[in-house]
């Protein structure tokens, strides 16, 4: 038997082995996590802008209508100020959607029993993060502004007479009542980050589907690979092409030499 039949199993064993492994660990379904609510209003005089995150695993025939109700019911909620900020889908190589939702506490928990009853969650976590600084800052530069503004008004009622005088007042209290619309837009989304909660929910396809599902996908993606393989030949080419002229030129070379002294000592 020639040697390279002998040899052979030991290299094809651990490849089957590990391929054995990969399909069952594949074929394993995901377990459950317990989903945490969260609470219907943020805590009184929190400072903390929560960040939720949910990830899902749904029947692929079902994700496209799954999407498609959290977005209905995120629209419909005005009651929580629900807004949809994100939202994507893909198909390769398994189906996944991505949103990005914002709301009040008992909107995004409406939101994630919505989306966890319709599959498996397979992971989540929240996130807070301490606004008291940017808040107070804001609080504080608040009532600055508006006592200089309440000063300016007071010296341009007394400036009757000097012309100049009063529009210098008049330009510098238009610069301050712009400042302070600016202090109360930041205000308002501070408030909103505190009051609200960021809801990222990220909903795929089952994957375990048996050891039929990798042998799908390898299929589906058969085109693609086989084009990056025809590629990765070109490249490698390119790369080897003069390596291998030299490597030939020298073995010409060293076998001519040979020849020539068999016939010197002939």
């Amino acid at each position: 038997m020639p040697r390279i039949f002998r040899i052979a199993p030991w290299f094809l064993a651990p490849l089957l082995i590990a391929g054995v492994t990969a399909c069952s660990a594949g074929g394993a379904p995901p377990q459950p996590v317990r989903v945490d609510l969260p609470r219907e209003r943020a805590a009184p005089g929190s400072t903390f802008a929560v960040t939720r995150s949910l990830e899902v695993e749904v029947p692929a025939q079902a994700l496209p209508g799954l999407v498609d109700r959290l977005v209905a019911q995120c629209r419909a909620d005005t009651a929580d100020a629900c807004e949809l900020l994100n939202s994507d889908q893909s198909t390769r190589p398994e189906l996944v959607a991505n949103l990005r939702l914002r709301a009040a506490p008992a909107g995004v928990a409406a939101l994630v029993r919505t989306a966890a009853e319709a599959g498996t969650v397979t992971g989540q976590s929240t996130s807070a993060e301490d606004l008291a600084a940017p808040v107070a800052d804001n609080a504080r530069k608040l009532v600055q502004l508006k006592d200089y503004a309440a000063r300016l008004r007071a010296l341009q009622a007394a400036t009757t007479h000097d012309v100049e005088a009063a529009i210098r007042l008049q330009k510098e209290l238009s610069e301050v009542e712009t400042s302070l619309e600016d202090a109360a837009g930041t205000e308002a989304q501070l408030r909103r980050r505190i009051d609200t909660q960021l809801l990222n929910l990220h909903l795929e396809s089952v994957r375990h589907a048996g050891l039929a599902a990798p042998i799908g996908r390898a299929v589906d993606r058969f085109t693609e690979n086989l084009s990056e393989g025809v590629a990765g030949l070109i490249s490698a080419a390119a790369f080897l092409g003069p390596a291998i002229v030299v490597i030939g030129a020298v073995t010409w070379a060293v076998l001519r030499w040979r020849r020539r002294r068999r016939g010197v000592k002939a």
